[in-house]
């Protein structure tokens, strides 16, 4: 059984649930590469999913699996970066595709967690890149 599914099953909190469900929940994903957020998934039934994936083929795969594999109440993948402001932006593709970002990787930092070999920067691309939250609404 899902772990979402364990957690509520044990629960029932019929008060919290309709008001959590009336609450029009949006949860945004910036860089959703391989599945939803773990951390969310026992909200999924309450809320809508948004995740930005600049990756072209990676935001197709998410737009088939994540509405099979999680019951959210709506999922939608944008496959643009979320930034400052629209136009391109240039995206750092790291060792670890998972830590990609619009932002350049701080070695110290990385470093100090022992994380550095995820962030390695293997290449720049210029993706497309949007800021209208209206693309949430």
């Amino acid at each position: 059984m899902p772990t979402h599914k364990k957690i509520f099953a044990a629960l029932d909190l019929p008060v919290l649930a309709a008001l959590l469900g009336d609450a029009g929940l949006k949860f945004v994903d910036i860089g959703g590469r391989d599945a939803a957020f773990q951390g969310l998934v026992p909200l999924a039934s309450l809320a809508h999913y948004y995740v930005s994936e600049p990756d072209v083929a990676e935001a197709k795969r998410l737009r088939e699996l994540l509405p099979r594999v999680t019951p959210w109440r709506s999922v939608t993948v944008i496959d643009r970066a979320m930034a400052s402001r629209p136009g391109e932006a240039s995206l750092h593709l790291t060792s670890s595709p998972g830590m990609s970002s619009l932002l350049e990787p701080n070695p110290e930092v990385t470093r100090r967690y022992c994380l550095a070999h995820k962030y390695g920067v293997q290449s720049v691309v210029n993706v497309p890149a949007f800021r209208d939250k209206q693309r949430l609404d």
